[in-house]
């Protein structure tokens, strides 16, 4: 059974892919601004580990939702 959610994931709209690259982005750049104190300092601190895993961890999904926007646009 595909939920509303999971077809986010598996087989998303050219809308829904801009919106979740543009929260995606948004989010991130709040993280990043966050952590480096308005940019004023490095990211790559031993203390930013956990936010730099999470930022992975989302640029995989983002990927993952690309991934199966070009598939299913065929």
């Amino acid at each position: 059974v595909v939920t509303k959610l999971n077809k986010w994931i598996k087989a998303p709209t050219k809308k829904q892919v801009i919106l979740f690259t543009l929260i995606w982005l948004f989010g991130v750049l709040l993280l990043v601004f966050s952590v480096t104190g308005n940019f004023k300092e490095n990211i790559i601190q031993k203390e930013n580990i956990a936010i730099l895993f999470l930022i992975i961890l989302s640029f995989s999904k983002l990927f993952q939702v690309y991934k199966n926007y070009f598939k299913h646009s065929k």
